[in-house]
């Protein structure tokens, strides 16, 4: 992901980090703590690539502070621009293989543990099984509240009022499906 935004957006990722400067109190600069926020010195290397003078002009390594893993993440986030970045490809270069099914040919079905949780009805619910909600993203259904209901973010709602009319599913491969809804 940072490579993404070093490599396609590093300007706007920049003009960010800037607010930032002036949004963030001073210790934020030097101060790395994984457990709420990383460092400006941090961010700066892993989104902006930038040399080790760049970063010195944002803190130097000896006001490095916070925890442990904290101040070992901001000397990492030094030496890995240090040195120019080496790419190295993995799969050897070849012709491209043929165009058919991969790994769903080989299972027996689809694998619910690498699908996104969705809830798209009533059910588990005392009111109505069989009402259509907007899709709801929950954890999966082993993991539960204390009260016993599914964890959730919260319901994806295209429009203000109402419920949708209707759903319907269509299986897209062995792991993916898309829901399309009828709007009021």
């Amino acid at each position: 992901m940072a490579r993404f935004y070093r490599d396609y957006l590093k300007d706007d990722v920049r003009r960010e980090l800037d607010l930032l400067v002036h949004r963030w109190e001073p210790s934020r600069k030097y101060n790395n703590d994984p457990h709420l926020i990383p460092s400006q010195v941090q961010l700066r290397s892993l989104l902006l690539n930038e040399t080790p003078a760049q970063l010195a002009a944002v803190a130097k390594p000896d006001q490095f502070s916070g925890p442990p893993s904290g101040i070992i993440a901001s000397c990492i986030s030094v030496l890995r621009t240090s040195h120019a970045t080496r790419y190295e490809r993995l799969i050897p270069a070849g012709e491209p293989s043929p165009f058919v099914a991969g790994l769903e040919r080989e299972v027996a079905g689809p694998n619910p543990h690498l699908l996104q949780a969705i809830r798209t009805n009533g059910e588990g619910t005392p009111t109505n099984a069989n009402a259509i909600l907007w899709p709801e993203v929950t954890w999966p259904n082993s993991w539960k509240t204390p009260t016993g209901h599914r964890w959730t973010f919260g319901h994806v709602t295209p429009v203000r009022d109402g419920a949708p009319l209707g759903m319907k599913s269509v299986p897209i491969n062995w792991n993916t499906e898309m829901f399309t809804f009828v709007l009021p």
